[in-house]
């Protein structure tokens, strides 16, 4: 995600005219909401590889799993909404034509 955010906001760069100054912010903001995206990916992915190194009796529970999830959850919960936030800024600036400044 952060890779392709990336190019969105190099995009916006390369293109005339320029993109719109709010359209760069929301497309930088949305780099640094992808990588608390590629964090808790990883953090969830990592439930698996623990419990697949364990006995079965000590294995994580899955009320274990969800009490840690919503604890890191407070933190990156704001990060991802952004992100969902930011996407949905985008789809609806290109959809008014509204990604580069109006030059009239």
């Amino acid at each position: 995600m952060s890779r392709e955010t990336e190019g969105i906001s190099k995009s916006l760069d390369a293109i005339y005219p320029r993109p719109d100054p709010a359209t760069k912010q929301i497309a930088e903001e949305m780099i640094a909401a992808s990588g608390y995206l590629s964090v808790f990916k990883d953090f969830v992915g990592m439930f698996a590889v623990v419990n697949a190194g364990l006995a079965p009796e000590d294995q994580l529970k899955p009320e274990h799993i969800d009490l840690l999830t919503k604890i890191v959850y407070r933190t990156v919960g704001p990060e991802l909404q952004s992100l969902q936030r930011g996407i949905g800024e985008l789809s609806d600036r290109a959809k008014a034509n509204r990604l580069f400044i109006q030059l009239e």
